[in-house]
């Protein structure tokens, strides 16, 4: 489940989407990291008792479990990604340019 898309609605009715990075059982937390905030999206009956989405993304949010009504996995992680023994990395392609110039040096 770690490195998933998660959708959660919180007790608040607010639903949140975020990358899952941590469940600490003993606090009883999880840690989101990208997290949007999508809102209570009409779940208050409307009116000046819904909460807002916003549109800025939040780097990081660490959710109480019991303050958790719901929560969905909407993507499963690249299983690339779910191996322990990889501590960092890039999807991203080195430019043409860097990798000639990287060879030349060499």
């Amino acid at each position: 489940m770690l490195g998933s898309k998660l959708s959660i609605i919180s007790t608040m009715q607010a639903r949140y989407e975020g990358i899952l990075t941590e469940v600490d059982t003993v606090e009883k937390t999880m840690l989101l990291k990208n997290v949007k905030n999508c809102g209570t999206e009409g779940r208050r009956g409307g009116g000046n008792n819904e909460i807002q989405a916003s549109e800025q993304e939040i780097g990081e949010v660490k959710f109480k479990l019991e303050h958790i009504k719901d929560f969905k996995i909407i993507e499963k992680p690249n299983p690339i990604l779910v191996d322990d023994a990889i501590v960092s990395m890039s999807l991203e392609a080195k430019p043409k340019e860097e990798e000639k110039k990287a060879s030349e040096k060499l």
